[in-house]
């Protein structure tokens, strides 16, 4: 039941949060200053490197996969000096959906000014309407600085994501009903 479900969920929040552990993610608590860095480098868009065989990295804007398998890592290795099997150029509203999906999972949200200067995209200019109806709503606090959900809003996340990650992929045109 989404309701009990719901419940049990802010519970949780509540809970730990009496037991000294903060909420930086929508499923992460930590006690101050311990969050997981490792992931706050994906939730943020930050750059990571993948070092080994399957590893996986995004270093300047390019995400890359290594070859799977120890043999063939070492192989490409020494022949070409990496061992890259498959990469992909992460840019424009692809980046920018993901940058939503991602980055609204954490307590801080988005930072507005990171945003448009990493993916080229204003969000308050791009999704005004609907960031609107969402603050409204009391799902999000929107700011000229920051975009973020409220602790009703992280209820209902992937709604409010797949949202924004709609809109961002549709052509400026079309945003907000606009033909």
């Amino acid at each position: 039941d989404e309701d009990v479900e719901s419940d049990m969920y802010l519970a949780a929040i509540d809970r730990l949060a009496e037991a000294g552990y903060e909420q930086y993610e929508i499923s992460n608590f930590a006690r101050p200053g311990q969050a997981c860095l490792h992931n706050m480098t994906y939730w943020r868009h930050e750059p990571y490197v993948g070092v080994g065989p399957s590893a996986c990295g995004c270093v300047d804007g390019v995400r890359y996969k290594n070859i799977a398998s120890v043999e063939g890592y070492t192989r490409r290795m020494e022949e070409f000096g990496d061992a890259v099997a498959e990469s992909e150029h992460v840019t424009g509203a692809t980046l920018a959906g993901e940058a939503v999906m991602m980055q609204l999972r954490l307590n801080e949200g988005i930072d507005v000014g990171a945003f448009l200067r990493t993916t080229g995209i204003d969000p308050l200019a791009r999704c005004r309407q609907t960031l609107e109806r969402f603050a409204e709503l009391g799902v999000m606090n929107v700011s000229d600085a920051t975009l973020s959900l409220t602790r009703r809003g992280r209820l209902v996340a992937d709604a409010i994501i797949s949202d924004l990650f709609a809109e961002l992929h549709s052509p400026p045109e079309s945003v907000c009903g606009v033909a």
